[in-house]
């Protein structure tokens, strides 16, 4: 999951959130908000009270066994922060609240359990995250989610995880997952950004650069902002200042969104080219902190 938030702290919170900016997205609301597009948040919950997401967020479903409430009861806060950075409409204190960067985008919340950090050891962590992130995935796509936000990642994979992306990828959605926070201490692949067919994203920082954290290799197949992003979240203040590859994922799911409402009868492979073929190059060109991958300028060709 992403590195820890802190809450953030301002009169108006869009002043704050540079990844808005670097991304063009005054310029892209003109163009699209994300309207009509379903954005699954496979995550710890979504709190549909938080002032920038009233009226966001769908009935979705909780799959978390273990966990007290609902789906709307994030027991991290972690999802709701996904969803901020997704949908969030910017209406907390009169308009002076964080945005998203697909604010007329819905969020359906799927809650799963095991994601709070336990005394259990990284192999049960790991069967227990291949257990509920797989029906997770099948219940977005059934209920029609064009995007799948997985802001989450586990050690190994599996052939369940494998079979409910090639669900998911056969009802024409498509799946963003981070690949993790670990650069600078192993870099390990982590599912299912790992997983064949997901897009594995990592983070970037404000000057377009990859930040140490993000994992890099070829299981990156883009990078969005990801240092110090601004946005509603779970518990608090309700606003949150966030850093890891959580955050850079929301983002591009987001920017799919962003697409999809632009042209709504494409299909998930025509979204997914453009947003490879549309993106600005890393300063400095390819590189091995980033593979192929590339920091979006805007998710729309000219």
């Amino acid at each position: 999951m992403g590195i820890a938030s802190v809450p953030a702290h301002a009169e108006n919170f869009r002043a704050q959130q540079w990844h808005l900016d670097a991304m063009g997205a005054e310029e892209i609301w003109q163009l699209s908000t994300g309207k009509g597009v379903t954005v699954a948040v496979i995550d710890s919950g979504v709190e549909k009270t938080n002032p920038d997401l009233r009226g966001q967020v769908l009935e979705g479903k909780d799959l978390a066994t273990d966990e007290s409430g609902d789906q709307f009861t994030d027991y991290t806060g972690h999802g709701t922060g996904m969803a901020g950075l997704i949908a969030g409409t910017g209406d907390r204190d009169g308009g002076n609240g964080a945005f998203g960067l697909a604010p007329g985008a819905k969020i359906l919340p799927v809650r799963v359990s095991g994601l709070d950090a336990g005394d259990g050891s990284m192999a049960d962590s790991d069967e227990e995250f291949n257990r509920v992130v797989p029906p997770a995935i099948k219940y977005a796509a059934d209920s029609g989610a064009k995007v799948i936000n997985v802001s989450l990642g586990a050690g190994t994979g599996s052939q369940g995880l494998t079979d409910a992306v090639k669900y998911a990828l056969g009802k024409g959605a498509l799946v963003f997952a981070s690949v993790g926070n670990s650069g600078d201490k192993g870099n390990r692949p982590e599912y299912p950004a790992a997983t064949p067919g997901v897009v594995g994203v990592g983070a970037v920082d404000g000057k377009m650069m990859h930040i140490p954290e993000s994992q890099h290799g070829d299981q990156v197949d883009i990078v969005a902002p990801g240092k110090d992003t601004v946005h509603a979240c779970g518990g608090g203040t309700g606003v949150c200042k966030s850093t890891g590859t959580s955050d850079a994922t929301a983002l591009a799911s987001a920017a799919a969104a962003l697409l999809w409402s632009k042209h709504p009868d494409w299909t998930n492979n025509q979204v997914l080219k453009v947003m490879l073929n549309t993106v600005a190059k890393p300063k400095g060109g390819r590189s091995a902190a980033t593979s192929s991958a590339t920091a979006p300028s805007a998710p729309f060709a000219p």
